[in-house]
């Protein structure tokens, strides 16, 4: 839930940007406008100044009569009514910006029927710190992208976020929805002639490999039961060539902590209120299960192999002191020990898969459980806590 709030803040936040600049234009010829100190000149189609709508192709950018990026093609669309700002359309395609050592390129982006309160089109609140309501998150869509800038590099082949409802609109509750959101290979190269990075790029070569890839997947059904939203997800993160984080959760929202939660902007929370806060909420939340995994997929091997570069100790020498170190931290707690030593040694000498999972006896509210937990043994039985290798 909070991730898809994350996810289409940030492309609220690049509408919102874009808004503000148009928001200040004069009107020029129909080829021609400006934002700001930059010019922009396209040879087809139509863009209104006026109500900031358009579909315009063949587009170059300037900073006075300087080039530098073009555009194969703009839309916006959108329709303000009973309070809020109904993106239609927006598209951008063919993005290409060299300036002063940093070099874009974006296929395309384009986002469709997100809903916002039309606040964002007040510069006086675009300039403060409030955030804006985000009814509807849109379908988001981005392929493409590659940034580069003073050696680095960042790309990304692909980004899908299907259109989630996240606070109710012309309606008291959120209806039923199944949701995704797709990443596909988040490469991060950082420069290799930064020297402050040296030892960060000697481990890559210890693993064989020269960049950071992420690739992400999550699938998530949310349906109304009662005065409650269930949620139940599956996702998953890779790390490519080092390993696989993977979650299952099945959690319950009482309705309204579930908008209050999407409601807050917990950024500007003072953090001496912030346990206040949280646990108001954790009256309204109900967790039935929820399971979180590690696969290594090379990870260990490298671990192991910087010990040894290090200790000049083998690799079972190794995995022995670091059983024995997590012994020795939980000595004082017998049914701890019991329940984890024996998964996570089993995963320290042969990797494989580790998982931590919880599935609570009773359903309570998380609130409802600190009273019945005195002990780390009364958190396993409460909480029905496993860890497995």
């Amino acid at each position: 839930m909070l991730t898809y709030k994350c996810l289409s803040r940030y492309s609220t936040a690049l509408l919102a940007m874009m808004l503000a600049m148009l928001a200040v234009l004069p009107a020029h010829a129909q080829d021609e406008f400006t934002l700001g100190d930059m010019r922009v000149v396209y040879d087809r189609g139509y863009f209104d100044t006026d109500t900031l709508k358009g579909d315009v192709s063949d587009i170059r950018f300037y900073s006075g009569n300087s080039y530098f990026g073009s555009s194969d093609r703009l839309v916006l669309d959108y329709e303000l009514a009973s309070g809020v700002f109904k993106l239609n359309t927006f598209l951008i395609e063919g993005l290409r910006i060299s300036d002063e050592g940093l070099n874009v390129y974006m296929e395309s982006m384009s986002i469709e029927n997100m809903i916002i309160d039309d606040q964002v089109l007040d510069q006086a609140f675009l300039e403060s710190d409030a955030g804006v309501k985000v009814y509807n998150s849109g379908e988001i869509k981005i392929n493409d992208i590659d940034i580069e800038a003073e050696g680095s590099r960042i790309s990304l082949s692909e980004l899908y976020i299907s259109d989630i409802p996240i606070l109710p609109y012309q309606n008291s509750y959120i209806p039923d929805y199944d949701s995704e959101i797709y990443i596909d290979r988040l490469t991060i190269a950082l420069s290799p002639y930064d020297p402050s990075l040296a030892e960060y790029h000697m481990m890559l070569n210890s693993l064989g490999i020269n960049d950071i890839t992420v690739n992400m997947s999550s699938i998530s059904s949310h349906r109304n039961v009662g005065d409650r939203y269930r949620q139940i997800s599956n996702a998953e993160i890779q790390l490519v060539g080092l390993g696989a984080f993977e979650s299952y959760g099945d959690i319950e929202y009482l309705k309204q902590t579930y908008h209050m939660l999407n409601e807050n902007d917990f950024e500007n929370v003072d953090p001496s209120q912030a346990l206040l806060v949280l646990s108001s909420f954790g009256g309204g939340i109900f967790i039935n299960s929820f399971e979180l995994s590690y696969t290594d997929r090379g990870f260990m091997d490298y671990a192991f192999t910087l010990a040894g570069q290090f200790s000049g100790m083998a690799r079972d020498d190794i995995a022995d002191l670091a059983v024995m170190s997590i012994q020795g931290e939980l000595m004082q707690f017998p049914d701890i020990a019991d329940l984890i030593i024996p998964p996570i040694e089993r995963f320290i000498r042969r990797g494989g898969r580790i998982v931590i999972s919880a599935e609570p006896k009773i359903s309570l509210p998380i609130i409802s459980y600190l009273p019945l937990i005195e002990s780390p043994s009364d958190a396993i039985n409460v909480l029905g806590v496993r860890v497995t290798n």
